[in-house]
């Protein structure tokens, strides 16, 4: 385990230029400055912020509004660091989708980003949407997430194209093309194709020189970056992503993305 500046210096040391934030614990404002001082130090680019929002579909509409509220705070602060976007993870179906009707569920999950959608034009940020392929996850294939985003209808509302999570619902390669511009960040890390894992690239099954080379072919200009689950040996972590970083940009220099 290493604090938030040893992670972003060691990050840039290794190779990359771009950082994406998801430090476990709420930000606050003060937090800010030390973000942006660090940036500045290591000469990192602040990608995006992660936040999970699961609550946004909660059937309590206090608990609704008040995950809305604490949402926008964070992507306030995340903003004022220099992010470029939030990625939002949804939630899941509660009790299995059998006593709230899922479509309820859904509905609220649109009308709730569709305002992040407006408060992040507000903050010159947009909000990227992350598919997960759990059975229950609200957006959990290529064609829901498409669906979804159709529906919120907000020009800041996008989509994180995580190929890990497309490999394992099955999605190949070729069907980026279908959400074309909306896709506004990538995420890049390898699996199995059977379990969740966010591997480093290279060990598990994923298409992912495949998944880069649609991405090109497609005129993507944004950022991708790889995520990890954690290491199976912490004491080794500087290892594990520096064997992803240097999979990745192998790949990248291969095909000419970067």
């Amino acid at each position: 385990m290493v604090d938030d500046y040893t992670g972003i210096r060691i990050a840039k040391e290794i190779g990359f230029d771009a950082y994406d934030l998801f430090p476990g614990r709420e930000l606050v404002v003060k937090d800010a400055k030390f973000f942006r001082e660090t940036f500045a130090k290591t000469s990192m680019l602040p990608s995006a912020l992660t936040l999970v929002g699961s609550a946004l579909t909660d059937f309590n509409i206090p608990v609704r509004k008040s995950t809305l509220e604490w949402i926008n705070g964070q992507m306030q602060i995340a903003g004022d660091i220099g992010c470029e976007m939030i990625v939002l993870a949804l939630g899941g179906y509660e009790w299995e989708g059998k006593e709230i009707k899922p479509e309820l569920q859904w509905g609220w999950a649109v009308e709730n980003v569709r305002e992040l959608g407006d408060r992040a034009k507000d903050n010159g940020m947009k909000v990227a949407i992350e598919m997960n392929p759990y059975q229950l996850y609200i957006v959990h294939s290529l064609d829901t997430v498409l669906k979804f985003v159709r529906e919120v209808d907000n020009p800041s509302v996008g989509v994180n194209a995580d190929v890990s999570h497309m490999h394992l619902s099955k999605d190949p390669p070729e069907r980026l093309k279908e959400l074309g511009s909306r896709i506004i960040h990538v995420h890049l890390s390898d699996n199995n194709g059977i379990v969740h894992g966010d591997l480093p690239p290279g060990r598990g099954t994923a298409p992912l020189r495949d998944y880069l080379r649609v991405l090109k072919e497609m005129g993507f200009d944004g950022t991708a970056t790889i995520e990890l689950e954690f290491s199976p040996d912490p004491e080794r972590i500087r290892e594990w992503v520096k064997e992803s970083y240097d999979v990745t940009a192998g790949m990248m220099k291969e095909l000419g993305v970067r």
